[in-house]
């Protein structure tokens, strides 16, 4: 993932949280992993696991974890139980 993520970079440079600074290879990787538990933990038809299909890399997202995630975008803690059934 690093190394796929470094190519990418060496392409296209992907601003950082800070839209100043510039991603590195280690943090994107660490993004594409927190997509790709999410698709692995939630049920098949649920959005959350629809959405973590592809990785976006989206600045705002840089080194947070998928709790992180799903807390800033509904304003409700995170509770595993809440998705696995």
């Amino acid at each position: 993932m690093t190394a796929i993520c470094q190519a990418l970079l060496d392409v296209h440079p992907v601003h950082g949280r800070d839209m100043q600074s510039i991603r590195t290879a280690e943090d994107m990787a660490f993004e594409w992993q927190q997509h790709n538990l999410v698709y692995e933990l939630f049920p098949e038809n649920d959005s959350w696991r629809l959405s973590a299909k592809d990785v976006d890399l989206n600045p705002a997202d840089q080194n947070k974890t998928l709790q992180e995630m799903y807390e800033d975008r509904t304003g409700k803690p995170f509770r595993l139980e809440d998705f696995i059934k």
